[in-house]
């Protein structure tokens, strides 16, 4: 990468916003089914799919790498999905841990991470210029992560580590 990309703070071709709405989309998407591996196997508490997983895990991680430019998009969008549940299959240990733990801190570290992501998806959708991108992206995050670290306080007496 060269630094006259990096520094380029110049207004963002339709191209790059629609990249970067796809890339956003892609994201999110894999959350989703990430999130869904882990409750499913965190309900049913099965080493038979903790064994399925860990496979998968190795299987998916071979069919993205080696897909680059032969296969088509739809199907290596499912290959990274096929990842994504997978690494929720075998996250849900840590997360049955965690739970034992103190199960509010899964709920704070989903409320943050969530707006986290959402405002850097509304910046990257709505930025015209990429100094708006990285300005905008980093105000947003501060400002709802501040709002919402005072009202997590406030109704449960209990302060996330943001």
């Amino acid at each position: 990468v060269y630094p006259k990309v990096i520094f380029n703070f110049g207004n963002l071709d339709k191209s790059t916003k629609s990249h970067l709405k796809n890339v956003y989309a892609c994201v999110a998407m894999e959350i989703i089914f990430a999130a869904l591996g882990a409750a499913i196997n965190c309900y049913l508490q099965s080493s038979v799919l903790h064994f399925g997983g860990l496979i998968g895990l190795f299987v998916f991680m071979y069919l993205t790498a080696t897909s680059k430019d032969s296969a088509p998009p739809m199907k290596r969008i499912g290959y990274v999905s096929g990842l994504a549940g997978c690494l929720g299959l075998e996250s849900s240990y840590l997360l049955n841990y965690v739970i034992a733990v103190d199960p509010s801190i899964i709920v704070t570290a989903f409320v943050t991470t969530s707006v986290v992501f959402v405002s850097f998806s509304l910046t990257a959708l709505y930025a015209e210029k990429r100094s708006m991108l990285f300005l905008g992206s980093l105000l947003s995050t501060a400002s709802v992560d501040s709002s919402s670290s005072h009202w997590l306080t406030s109704s449960s007496g209990y302060l996330p580590l943001l």
